[in-house]
């Protein structure tokens, strides 16, 4: 989606500014944040003490204060890491446009939150002084009349009053559902279909129960779920988590008609981030490199077995899942780059997920080759338990590694992440010394099938346009960028839907890929087929030969856990608090 980030409003300042004043500590900078409904703003406060004139923030990077924020009564100068009083001004006032959620950076926070039924979700760090400052700031959040203020397991009609708690996580204005399970506090979006609310409401507190009995209870965060529509209008889920909330984001168009594998995401959705109430727990720091295989892989492998054990699934129904983000894996990867050197980036995309879970599923074998359910939580568990109390660095994948573990596995597992292309090869060698049961696939599933898709599109675009590639992958196609110019036969602006006669949706990606390599390595031009009748199919001469893809492989079982084993079904004790 190419959208700026939104704007600033210049309009009178809303309830928030007639609201009482309250006083905070007298060494405590004062911070009021409301929303204004009526100009679909965000104002905030600032009444520091006589004696400070600069108030020092956290960073927001990649956002940046100074065009998300204005003053419009001109009492701050706003820097991206400080507010600064302006003379003769004692507070100092602050307004966000909040029409529409800033555009998505990955591996970052989104400032606010717009739901569709008009709700405004907030991040509280936007409002926190940096790790080595001595200044107090005090938050609290005042609803305008008819709003609720939601956050911190808190639903009411009174201002909220975080203090000078160093919080983290969102706090919502508006008027959604809210609803309670337990300690658990659901805030859901309006505008989300009836059929979903009830779902996820069914949901959550199951999948917390599977996580409670295998890792003990945890601090439960605030759930919200929200609709945000965007342009592009292609179905996708966005999640974030912070100790004291999870956002679950529903966004694009096709909410109200899902189909059983839609469920099944969803579902899977809101497993992984309740996962992280656990792996992200403050014990373990906010890790990052490398670390992000363990935080989400681990989510991911977690969200696998916690919807198979909902589901009473055996390790070999589940065990394919893992497969598939095996094979997705081998295309994030550079063929010659590293796992380690990728995870550097700031946005790695999804290789922290895909590649994460299988690595993941290896320690889980190592710790409990007959219950690896159970191994994989103990292994998180137990890194939990060392680590509480203590101040420690941000954790490894490595610490999960269980301890005895052979030390040829070990040196493989290292190796897959370190060594330049040789996460397939390591990976496959400490599967079958683990006693994963592995086949080449005959047929791919459709999130493989895309990916191979994608490739054939991406060298076909690389050999025609003069080695430049950019399109948008959509539901029924690939979308050729309408700013690119330097193609000689694909037409920006259009879709390409079809290869060599055979539509994406129903070919046989392999067989596809094989037709298209034998044709480029004799120099032979390649049918492309567009949406709709207009323009004609053109063909591609393709003069250089196409790259060797990722050979897909399948997992059917485990040595030693018959197929017919049923899953692991334990009580299900209450959440705790």
């Amino acid at each position: 989606m190419k959208t700026a980030v939104a704007g600033v409003l210049w309009l009178v300042f809303g309830v928030v500014f007639s609201a009482p004043v309250w006083a905070a500590s007298a060494d405590c900078v004062a911070i009021d944040v409301s929303v204004d409904d009526a100009h679909h703003a965000i104002d905030v406060s600032f009444r520091p003490p006589a004696s400070v004139k600069r108030i020092a923030l956290q960073p927001l990077a990649p956002y940046s204060r100074k065009a998300l924020w204005q003053s419009p009564d001109g009492s701050a100068q706003i820097e991206d890491e400080a507010i600064v009083a302006n003379p003769g001004h004692r507070v100092l006032h602050v307004r966000m446009d909040a029409s529409r959620t800033p555009e998505r950076q990955d591996r970052a926070y989104a400032p606010f939150l717009r739901f569709a039924d008009g709700t405004v979700a907030i991040d509280t760090q936007q409002f926190l002084p940096p790790k080595d400052s001595t200044q107090k700031l005090c938050q609290r959040y005042v609803p305008a009349h008819g709003q609720q203020v939601i956050g911190f397991s808190e639903a009411s009609t009174q201002p909220l009053d975080l203090r000078d708690t160093s919080p983290l996580g969102y706090v919502a204005f508006g008027t959604p559902y809210v609803e309670r399970h337990g300690d658990l506090l659901l805030a859901i979006d309006k505008g989300t279909p009836s059929t979903i609310r009830e779902r996820v409401a069914s949901d959550v507190p199951r999948l917390m129960d599977f996580y409670v009995q295998h890792l003990g209870p945890a601090k439960t965060p605030t759930l919200f779920l929200f609709m945000q529509p965007d342009e592009q209008g292609v179905r996708s889920f966005h999640g974030d988590h912070l100790p004291s909330s999870i956002t679950l984001g529903l966004m694009g168009q096709g909410w109200d008609s899902l189909e059983e594998a839609d469920w099944q995401r969803l579902t899977g959705f809101v497993a992984h981030e309740l996962f992280h109430t656990w792996n992200s727990a403050p014990a373990l720091g906010s890790p990052e490199g490398e670390a992000l295989l363990a935080k989400e892989g681990g989510a991911e492998l977690a969200r696998v077995m916690a919807t198979a054990s909902l589901s009473n699934q055996t390790s070999a129904q589940w065990l394919p899942r893992v497969g598939s983000m095996y094979n997705v894996c081998l295309f994030d990867i550079h063929r010659a780059q590293s796992v380690a050197s990728a995870l550097e980036k700031r946005a790695p995309g999804g290789l922290p997920y895909n590649c994460g879970a299988p690595l993941m599923l290896a320690l889980a074998l190592a710790a409990n080759p007959q219950d690896p359910v159970a191994g994989y939580f103990d292994l998180w568990a137990k890194l939990t338990e060392q680590r509480r109390g203590k101040s420690l660095p941000d954790f490894a994948w490595t610490d999960l590694i269980p301890p005895g573990t052979d030390a040829a596995l070990r040196d493989e597992l290292v190796h897959a992440i370190q060594a330049p292309d040789a996460y397939a090869d390591s990976m496959q060698a400490a599967f079958h010394q683990l006693g994963v049961r592995v086949e080449p696939a005959s047929k791919l599933d459709a999130e493989n099938s895309q990916r191979y898709a994608g490739a054939l599109m991406s060298h076909l675009m690389r050999v025609d346009c003069d080695g430049n590639v950019s399109f948008w992958t959509q539901p029924d196609g690939f979308l050729i960028d309408k700013s690119l110019s330097t193609c000689h036969v694909l037409q920006a602006g259009n879709t390409v839907d079809a290869l060599l006669g055979q539509p994406f949706a129903t070919a046989d990606m392999l067989a596809l890929s094989k037709q298209v390599a034998d044709r480029c390595a004799h120099g032979s031009p390649v049918k492309v087929g567009y949406k709709g009748a207009v323009p004609p199919d053109g063909n591609v001469p393709c003069t250089q030969p196409l790259p060797v893809l990722p050979k897909p492989l399948v997992f059917t079982g485990l040595d030693g856990i018959p197929s017919t084993a049923e899953a692991s079904s334990r009580s299900s004790p209450t959440i705790g608090p």
